[in-house]
């Protein structure tokens, strides 16, 4: 088994380490150091692993973050395209269409 580095070297994560994020910002040549002092020396296989590992956890974060979501998130949505329009007539309307089709 191969460790990427003691934690004590690592700075602190960030989401964007360019533009920094939820725990600040993170230099680009801190990342290179990184990459130089720890990531580059393991081997193709150890390499690999790390990759996938860095795939897998984005695109989880892109999946919502792991955050069941609730349909009542979507509740009011859109209300402004009903304003002024009377729920009744709009379903009496749709109705009498219904039975002008072939």
């Amino acid at each position: 088994m191969y460790l990427l580095a003691p934690t004590k070297l690592l700075p602190k994560p960030c989401y964007n380490p360019f533009a920094g994020g939820r725990y600040g910002k993170m230099s680009k040549t801190n990342i290179e150091e990184i990459y130089t002092r720890h990531i580059q020396p393991l081997p193709r296989e150890a390499q690999l692993r790390l990759l996938a590992k860095l795939a897998e956890d984005l695109a989880a974060r892109e999946e919502g973050s792991g955050r069941k979501r609730s349909i009542m998130e979507l509740h009011g949505l859109g209300a402004e395209i009903w304003e002024g329009i009377d729920a009744q007539e709009y379903v009496n309307e749709l109705r009498a269409e219904w039975d002008q089709r072939p």
